[in-house]
């Protein structure tokens, strides 16, 4: 497996602080369950078909078992959790890509804010990966990101502006059947 046990925290001010999880940081396991009950809350609002038994094994599983594999990421002000991101690999036609699942903050003027700190430890990360790629001489590489929102595209590229420019966007829609 990929060997990426970094630690990367990024101080944004005293009080703010984003934190990538990391089960081999045993002060991670104490904000794992406020990150995964954000999760569930956010998916129970915004999607509502997905088994949240099946969503929580997964997200478990992806840092238990694969943690190099699992971007998560926790922001907190002093000790309370206002913003949350969960990311990991996904593999499209035969090429990983890093699929933005969920990305949430109670406090929307701190996403401005935060933005160049997600996409550098996010940049990091990636850049992690690829290297963990190239020395185990696999062609493969992350080459683009892809991030679900359930707000309209235009807002989000608003937070993006002069970090990262998306090359394309488009609109997933669910039907029951």
């Amino acid at each position: 497996m990929l060997k990426l046990a970094q630690k990367l925290k990024v101080e944004v001010e005293p009080a703010l602080k984003i934190v990538r999880l990391d089960p081999q940081d045993p002060d991670h396991w104490a904000l794992y369950p406020e990150f995964e009950k954000r999760v569930v809350e956010f998916t129970k609002e915004h999607s509502p078909e997905i088994p949240i038994d099946r969503l929580i094994m997964k997200l478990r599983q992806r840092w238990t078992v694969t943690p190099e594999l699992a971007f998560y990421v926790l922001v907190t002000k002093g000790i309370q959790p206002i913003c949350h991101l969960a990311a990991w690999l996904e593999e499209g036609w035969a090429d990983p890509f890093v699929l933005i699942y969920e990305a949430k903050a109670d406090i929307h003027e701190t996403v401005r804010e935060l933005m160049p700190m997600y996409v550098q430890i996010l940049q990091t990360w990636i850049g992690g990966v690829n290297a963990a790629l190239e020395t185990r001489n696999l062609p493969q590489r992350v080459r683009y990101v892809e991030f679900w929102a359930e707000a309209d595209a235009e807002v989000w590229k608003r937070y993006f502006k002069g970090i990262v420019e998306p090359y394309t966007t488009r609109s997933v829609m669910r039907f029951k059947v």
